[in-house]
């Protein structure tokens, strides 16, 4: 039996909630940390499931800073959706 990696899983949960519940096309670590998943309330876990979905291709690292939700934030993802 194949275990599935914690990090993929809750990569994979923050997805869905990006793509159902975000309504921005644009997210930032606070949001993610302040407003998303219970499990994820911290920046380094933020950091880590961003980084995972960089790599896969779900978000892209915008350049410069961007309002999002009422916040000027200077690290910003689109979202691919």
């Amino acid at each position: 039996m194949s275990r599935i990696n914690p990090d993929l899983r809750l990569a994979q949960k923050l997805l869905v909630w990006l793509q159902t519940k975000w309504p921005e096309s644009g997210i930032s670590l606070p949001d993610i940390y302040q407003r998303s998943l219970n499990a994820i309330r911290d920046k380094s876990t933020a950091e880590k499931i961003v980084t995972i979905l960089e790599h896969h291709g779900w978000l892209r690292k915008m350049k410069g800073a961007h309002v999002i939700a009422g916040e000027r934030r200077r690290d910003v993802w689109s979202i691919i959706k």
